[in-house]
């Protein structure tokens, strides 16, 4: 443990240091792992890409960085219909991109129109599925977007009619998923730095192992956006990082850049748990792996609790602990026997005819290396099925499922809002996001309906949905992810550590701005 001087040295080298290197501009410089960034929030996945994408995109709503609450954004106002089922906002006076062009309610119209189009494939369109005909429109079954429940009334009036309540719409339309799109990038599906129009705070540049930030000229709250330019800085090795950011150099550390051993002041460790779950999942269409019972088996033949006992948050629940929500687990402990005893009941005697399992896991991840090792090893040795090992780097793995063969694979899955239907809305048939191919109507019936109930039976419903992709195999849950940022929050403010560890740029700022005399 440092000594309490070295805490106050270092403490005014830090406020120190966001004066006398940056001169009359302020800057933020933050760490980062990979500044691959899809720029097009139609297709954009990671955690990492919702976090840069809060500083140059903005949507009707944002998230409060306390509570992550919807809070307006470029709109002012919404209002609900009595029955809850129509909302109405109302966009702020003259807001534009950051060319200067104007953004109007018909701007986000054909955002939202060409985010849930059949040729489109966005990541998160299906979430919009609870707006009068968007499945109908998303799914080609109906052609005329004037049919779905988006309206406008002027320039700044913007009409969503849903085909039930559903009091989560605000928080959906927190994600950057939803953002307005400039009309000459509807079209594009992917645009490079030099294209981008922002909506938001920041505007973004690249310069060598750097994306820049530049405040917005046109953002509509541009006098409360604190810091003029954001850095994102790549490092590839954690000490570097953390050297640097005990010198004062870097300003917030993000998780793949952090060498914890080497912090010199732990109160800057920020270590909280996320609505976050990484699970491995089988494919659900592929081969004799859309039988449950060869699923079970399967999922038999490995030491499961093992494995978790090795995890810092272990997990055996798709959802992450909720209040009132209620208590799914499984124990998948591992059983041989019986596991080979299912596969001789259904023709596959000791594995034997069964097709080869592809394991398919990202490059380069030690948890996944650790578990898919634990997993080939167990197969193979228990029975005569091969296991093909299939590793995809980064960000690449995040698609290579909707295009390949594969049996098992993995996800860490932080949610994109606060609520359980975020871990279940993917796994419903006609998701975007349902890479395993399963499909059940019981599953279906029970999201769909669930909106239209109060919070205790709705969450009783989306429990019961949760239990059957635990039973059927579908998911194996592995640990409930930690959030680990080091900052130092005593001097910036408006970073909260937060259950979607989302921090929007615009918010952050800092205080007591002084430098002690004779210090210098």
């Amino acid at each position: 443990m440092i000594s309490h001087m070295k805490k106050i040295f270092y403490s005014l080298f830090i406020i120190f240091s966001f004066y006398s290197v940056y001169g009359n501009e302020s800057n933020f410089n933050i760490a980062v792992s990979s500044l691959e960034l899809t720029l097009n929030p139609f297709y954009t996945y990671t955690a990492d890409e919702a976090q840069f994408l809060s500083g140059i995109y903005e949507g009707l709503v944002s998230y409060d960085p306390a509570d992550l609450s919807p809070k307006p954004a470029l709109a002012k106002t919404w209002t609900l219909s009595e029955d809850k089922t129509v909302y109405t906002f109302i966009l702020r006076d003259n807001i534009k991109f950051s060319n200067g062009d104007k953004i109007t309610s018909t701007t986000f119209k054909n955002s939202f129109i060409k985010l849930l189009s059949p040729d489109t494939q966005a990541e998160f369109a299906s979430l919009l599925d609870i707006l009068q005909n968007a499945q109908e429109f998303r799914t080609g079954k109906i052609l005329d977007p004037e049919q779905v429940g988006i309206k406008t009334d002027g320039d700044d009036k913007l009409i969503f009619t849903l085909n039930k309540r559903a009091p989560y719409f605000t928080k959906i339309l927190c994600h950057h998923s939803f953002t307005p799109v400039h009309e000459t990038l509807l079209n594009n599906k992917y645009w490079n730095i030099k294209e981008s129009i922002s909506s938001g705070p920041y505007i973004i540049k690249r310069v060598e192992n750097k994306l820049i930030l530049q405040k917005n000229d046109f953002y509509w709250d541009k006098e409360n956006v604190y810091f003029d330019n954001i850095n994102l800085i790549q490092y590839t090795d954690r000490d570097k990082a953390t050297s640097d950011f005990n010198k004062g150099n870097i300003d917030w550390l993000t998780d793949n850049t952090i060498n914890i051993n080497l912090i010199s002041d732990l109160d800057t460790l920020k270590v909280n748990p996320l609505f976050a779950t990484t699970y491995y999942y089988f494919n659900t269409a592929y081969k004799e792996f859309k039988n449950p019972k060869i699923r079970e088996a399967i999922s038999l033949l490995i030491p499961w609790n093992k494995i978790r006992e090795k995890q810092y948050i272990p997990a055996n629940s798709l959802i992450p602990t909720m209040s009132n929500f209620p208590k799914n687990s499984i124990s998948n402990d591992q059983n041989i026997e019986k596991a080979l005893e299912i596969l001789d009941s259904e023709g596959y005697k000791n594995g034997n005819g069964l097709s080869d399992i592809i394991l398919s896991v990202p490059e380069g991840s030690y948890n996944d290396k650790f578990i898919s090792d634990i997993i080939k090893e167990n197969i193979e040795k228990n029975t005569n099925i091969n296991v093909i090992l299939k590793e995809t780097p980064y960000p690449d793995f995040f698609t290579i499922n909707r295009n390949n063969e594969f049996t098992i694979s993995t996800l860490s899955w932080i949610g994109d809002f606060a609520d359980p239907l975020t871990f279940l809305e993917m796994w419903t048939t006609n998701s975007n996001l349902n890479d395993s191919g399963f499909t059940n109507s019981e599953y279906d019936n029970l999201i769909r309906e669930s909106s239209n109930l109060n919070q205790d039976d709705r969450y009783k419903d989306l429990a019961d949905a949760e239990k059957i992709l635990l039973e059927d195999y579908i998911i194996i849950p592995i640990n409930h992810t930690p959030g680990i940022n080091v900052i130092d929050t005593r001097y910036i403010k408006e970073w909260y550590p937060n259950t979607l560890d989302i921090h929007p740029y615009k918010y952050l700022r800092i205080v007591n701005q002084q430098v002690i005399p004779g210090l210098i």
